[in-house]
């Protein structure tokens, strides 16, 4: 098994009680020389179809990437956000991203946290823009217009 996918599922699997997570209504940088990925889906249920987005951002808050994907939805929501949070990986992944540090050994620690919308707004912006994309549109190191505003 992918050694990121065995990090999240070990993580799943140890999850702490939902009701003693925090949940958070701001983003919040990761630690220095740290990142962090902001997932999100949205299901389209009229359409059979499912939008997910991705940010990732440095500690200072400078977007690395960012992604905006349509699938077929025959999902219930937890799983298109599951799927939203392994693109996110995936993404991470391709920019040589292990363990939110740059060129750091294999993923070995992976947190998960519940931020409220208001947190996660330009992923969700990405996830809803899906709707209207025929192929997958990926940013490197560059903003898209449509969640220029939702970063500042």
């Amino acid at each position: 098994m992918d050694s990121c996918v065995e990090a999240a599922s070990d993580s799943i699997l140890h999850l702490p009680d939902a009701q003693q997570q925090p949940l958070f209504s701001a983003w919040l940088p990761p630690s220095v020389g740290l990142c962090k990925i902001n997932a999100d889906g949205v299901l389209f249920t009229s359409r059979k179809q499912a939008g997910i987005g991705v940010v990732i951002r440095d500690g200072e808050g400078r977007l690395l990437a960012a992604l905006c994907r349509k699938i077929k939805a025959p999902f219930m929501a937890l799983e298109v956000e599951a799927k939203a949070y392994e693109a996110g990986m995936l993404l991470a992944r391709h920019l040589g991203l292990r363990d939110g540090v740059l060129e750091g050994p294999e993923i070995g620690v992976v947190n998960f946290s519940h931020v409220r919308r208001i947190g996660n707004k330009p992923a969700h912006i990405l996830a809803r823009q899906a709707q209207n994309l025929v192929n997958d549109v990926i940013w490197i190191e560059e903003i898209p217009y449509c969640i220029q505003q939702a970063l500042i």
